[in-house]
């Protein structure tokens, strides 16, 4: 079986967040896939964030669908945009009955 985890890339200057701009097209080619989209507390997700790899100034500097560039430089502007895509994944996985979803909380042990 294969397994694509994180597949962005770090790149200068464009950012590139493949698993969100084209998840549509992921869902649409594989007939069966889990898709696993984990959680945690949201100030411990916005601190990773503005700690791990310069993640904050990458997603800000990027167009990502639903995060315009220039936005994600605040907890808010993050946070909504981080519930807006949960909305989406779903959405999109439920819409593609041969998927499931496994939601988790990374903090929860």
């Amino acid at each position: 079986a294969d397994a694509y985890t994180q597949i962005d890339a770090n790149t200068k200057p464009d950012y590139s967040f493949p698993q969100i701009e084209y998840l549509e097209n992921i869902v649409l080619g594989v007939k069966k896939a889990t898709f696993l989209l984990p959680f945690r507390n949201m100030d411990n997700w916005y601190k990773s964030v503005r700690e791990w790899h310069m993640m904050k100034m990458r997603l800000a500097r990027s167009n990502i669908t639903g995060l315009p560039q220039g936005k994600g430089k605040t907890l808010k502007e993050l946070s909504d945009w981080f519930c807006w895509h949960v909305e989406r994944v779903r959405d999109i996985v439920k819409r593609n009955p041969g998927h499931v979803l496994v939601e988790y909380d990374i903090e929860d042990p």
